[in-house]
């Protein structure tokens, strides 16, 4: 991990796993919190874990091959997970900008499909 810091600036951090130890850039729970702070800490922290994680799985879902994906380097990790977030945001965009298109056309009483379907099949 030791190659990851020149990719942290500023107050940046990493949310890791309890395994790792706490360093600059490398935020933990605590393993055995004894006072409040300490819980509501690892509360709050496991919400934002929580977020990420979904994240995850909704790329590993939209994008199978990220599933089997085992990468060593680090720069080339950052780059496919930046490309598969650019991609799938993309994708929902363009989802929302066809619903609204549907919608639009169903309101004039217009069927403009373009038969995608056909189109799909031509390719």
């Amino acid at each position: 991990m030791a190659g990851i810091t020149k990719y942290i600036e500023g107050d940046d951090y990493v949310l890791g796993d309890s395994a790792y130890p706490i360093s600059s850039f490398l935020i933990t729970p605590f393993k055995n919190p004894f006072n409040h702070r300490q819980c509501q800490f690892n509360f709050i922290y496991s919400k934002h874990r929580v977020v990420v994680e979904y994240a995850f799985g909704k790329l590993k879902a939209k994008f199978k091959a990220l599933k089997e994906l085992s990468v060593k380097d680090i720069k080339t990790a950052i780059k496919l997970a930046d490309c598969a977030i650019l991609l799938y945001n993309f994708l929902e965009i363009c989802r929302k900008i066809w619903e609204i298109n549907d919608q639009n056309d169903d309101d004039d009483n217009y069927n403009d499909q373009y038969d995608w379907e056909d189109k799909s099949d031509e390719i």
